[in-house]
């Protein structure tokens, strides 16, 4: 399917996440390149607007542990109401993990919304119970996590989807590594990131292994902790923009999923868009109508495979390929005609 006319033109659209969600910049980009009217509330409310305003949530907090929250939440409203306050109404509202906003902000949203108002809970449903307050409140609901199709049932709103790669134009990168991996520290996948990292020093593959500390001050402790000299840490995270270059610079991308998660991640869908191999610890990717042998390796102690999967050829199908685009992936999140139903894996979990 090709989608790269401007199908959004004549459209407005506000975008609705918190900020710390690492591409939404890129989403406001590729928005943009399909031709819609972005307005982005995307914004830092962690932060005081004054020292008086801090003070008085500090003293509130004596009496209110949510004092903050509920402050940051307060902020946030006032900030939309005025950043809305030329528009009537939109022709569609997108949220991006709407358990971090509250119901007057939702309702808010709604009332400015004419058409459709959406929310794509890219995490699983059960790490943040709150959400279940809000489904009803959206006319659209995607999961990515297969194991939340049980849901399906009781909210006829929520409807199925992956994660998609960005597909407006970028400047290729020449390669520099053969491997490449970034994630946040977390105990369920430590060992095996360690183990691996071992592995490929001893196979002579070059690497761009990359983890994030909590915090600066466990920096050293967390380096020790994993005794890799070919592993880098870092104490900020990088934006999603220098991650999509550090992929593109590699020959093959390394998705380490942890425990909570069995939907795919951004990594399985930058190496579809990159032509890129990829190695995972997702077992789920198997039953997914763009798996091939070639292209995917599915790591689980098999680490004596890895060399004959990277000699294979890989195997490029286009039009699979375009199906799990961000342009096919918009039209079928906002049901604007003709696109591609994109389903999640059928898993007993």
């Amino acid at each position: 399917m090709q989608t790269n006319e401007k199908f959004g033109e004549s459209k407005s659209i506000i975008l609705a996440c918190p900020l710390d969600v690492a591409m939404h910049t890129e989403i406001h980009k590729n928005l943009s390149y399909y031709g819609f009217e972005v307005i982005d509330l995307s914004k830092d409310f962690s932060k005081y607007s004054n020292l008086i305003s801090h003070l008085k949530v500090k003293l509130k907090k004596f009496f209110d542990k949510n004092a903050k929250e509920k402050y940051q939440k307060q902020r946030a409203l006032k900030y939309m109401q005025e950043k809305l306050k030329a528009y009537d109404k939109v022709d569609y509202v997108f949220c991006i993990l709407a358990h971090r906003y509250d119901e007057k902000i939702l309702d808010f949203l709604k009332s400015k919304c004419k058409n459709t108002l959406i929310n794509y809970q890219y995490d699983g449903l059960e790490r943040y119970p709150k959400i279940f307050d809000y489904i009803t409140k959206f006319d659209r609901f995607f999961i990515f996590n297969p194991s939340d199709k049980k849901y399906m049932q009781s909210y006829p709103n929520i409807l199925p989807t992956t994660n998609f790669f960005f597909d407006y134009k970028s400047e290729n990168s020449q390669i520099k590594f053969d491997l490449y991996f970034i994630g946040k520290d977390n105990d369920s996948r430590k060992n095996l990131i360690i183990k691996f990292a071992k592995y490929i020093k001893q196979q002579a593959l070059s690497s761009n292994l990359i983890i994030c500390a909590n915090t600066a001050k466990n920096l050293q402790k967390l380096i020790q902790s994993y005794d890799c000299e070919n592993i880098k840490f870092i104490t900020q995270t990088i934006s999603y923009e220098q991650n999509l270059k550090f992929a593109k610079e590699a020959k093959v991308l390394v998705d380490f999923v942890i425990d909570a998660h069995k939907g795919l991640s951004f990594r399985t869908f930058e190496a579809l868009g990159f032509d890129k191999k990829l190695i995972t610890t997702n077992k789920t990717i198997k039953f997914y109508d763009f798996y091939h042998p070639n292209n995917i390796f599915i790591l689980d102690n098999n680490f004596d495979e890895i060399n004959d999967f990277l000699q294979k050829p890989y195997i490029i199908n286009e039009k699979m390929k375009q199906k799990y685009s961000f342009g096919n992936w918009i039209r079928y999140i906002l049901d604007i005609k003709p696109h591609e139903q994109i389903n999640l894996a059928n898993i007993n979990f």
